[in-house]
């Protein structure tokens, strides 16, 4: 099997090997994968983060975020200042379901909350970065608002806020490796959650850190979103803590299978007229819309797939480096650059990831007006589009394999 990337520069392998060693997150504090509750007391000075956003978002950005054709490569996300899009893009899509007003959330907090969440993402990582989490929060966007899925009437407002934190923050400190890698390698982490869903277990913790982070309110003060949140009157922000523990949690590829087989127990079990969900089913149904938006880009054309395969597989090819930096060259790994086929992984990523849940999807029960005795089922359309067009990408990444000779 020939392959189809490139070799590391030599002068990155140093700073992967120092990253791992050290965990150092630009631009935040010294060693989070170890102090992750030792967040700073506030901004550091000089950062040039102001109290409130002063760029709005551009219409024809916002009139794209609940299209499968919203291109995130098309902006910068981590710019800052007035350059900053990615702010504003996602306080217009937590406004639309009017969640800063109802859990009385100033904007000027929000913002600055997105901002700690994009400076504890690796700008460095080729996948696993700010970007992807913007792509995963337009993506559960699209799931809620678009007529072709139209969820948005099937959760609360408490739920829909949970899952775009969850949506967000989802991979917030990633290092870049897998948790094999960590497990083998006996990092701090995977010390810490005795090699259970390691990273994330610390992308949830992290994530409840932040909540609790007090950030800039616009008006001289400080104040957490977890503050304003409790503030609104609302009696359940422990019901928030425990659902976004959980959808981040459901973003472990070891659970993957079992969710499957959730969504599709729970389909078979509500199939009847009077057919009820529990707080538990509405849980395994958010949890699953999570790790589906986690997994979305092959669910868009192949033309954004074709962007984001050779991005996961460069990191993947990183984490292969540095096993041979630690082992030994003769050490077997999975992800060996000289060997891996980008398109033959797609293609497993399709068929075993993929497809199973996106079929699941298509299948799964959406119950309209949850607390009414009228309430429907619906069946999300939307979904068996993207089941489709993941067996279309699947045949495009098949057909490159092929013809590249490459051997299975």
């Amino acid at each position: 099997m020939t392959s189809d990337v490139g070799y590391m520069t030599s002068s990155l392998l140093p700073a992967l090997v120092e990253r791992l060693l050290t965990c150092v997150v630009p631009h935040r504090h010294p060693r989070p994968y170890e102090t992750i509750s030792q967040l700073p007391a506030q901004f550091p000075s000089g950062t040039g983060m102001p109290d409130r956003v002063t760029a709005t978002l551009d219409p024809t950005i916002s009139s794209q975020l609940t299209s499968l054709d919203f291109d995130v490569f098309s902006i910068d996300v981590m710019a800052s200042g007035v350059r900053d899009v990615a702010t504003p893009l996602l306080r217009h899509i937590f406004s639309s379901y009017q969640l800063l007003d109802l859990f009385r959330i100033p904007e000027a907090v929000f913002d600055n909350f997105v901002r700690l969440v994009r400076d504890n993402y690796h700008a460095e990582n080729p996948f696993h970065n700010f970007r992807h989490a913007v792509n995963v929060v337009q993506t559960l966007h699209l799931f809620l608002s678009h007529p072709r899925f139209s969820l948005k009437s099937c959760f609360q407002p408490l739920e829909i806020f949970a899952m775009l934190i969850a949506g967000l923050c989802h991979d917030v400190q990633h290092p870049g490796f897998t948790n094999k890698f960590l497990c083998s390698s006996l990092h701090p982490l995977a010390l810490r959650y005795n090699d259970t869903a390691v990273l994330e277990n610390h992308h949830a913790a992290t994530t409840i850190a932040m909540l609790d982070h007090p950030v800039g309110d616009g008006a001289g003060g400080t104040r957490s979103v977890a503050q304003s949140f409790k503030s609104s009157g609302a009696s359940s922000y422990q019901q928030v803590r425990s659902m976004l523990m959980r959808c981040i949690l459901a973003t472990d590829v070891a659970s993957h299978k079992r969710h499957v087989a959730d969504v599709t127990t729970l389909t078979q079990r509500t199939s009847g007229p009077t057919s009820v969900l529990s707080d538990e089913d509405r849980l395994t149904l958010m949890a699953v819309l999570v790790d589906g938006a986690d997994v979305s880009n092959e669910i868009r054309s192949f033309a954004f797939s074709r962007q984001w395969a050779p991005l996961v597989t460069e990191e993947f090819c990183r984490e292969g480096d540095l096993e041979r930096v630690q082992y030994g060259s003769q050490h077997p790994v999975r992800f060996n650059r000289a060997t891996i086929s980008m398109a033959e992984e797609q293609m497993s990523f399709i068929k075993g990831v993929c497809l199973p849940l996106y079929e699941g999807l298509a299948k799964a029960p959406f119950f309209v007006g949850q607390q009414t005795a009228t309430r429907k089922v619906t069946v999300a359309e939307g979904f068996q589009d993207c089941v489709g067009q993941l067996r279309s990408n699947y045949a495009t990444w098949e057909g490159m394999h092929t013809a590249s000779g490459s051997t299975t």
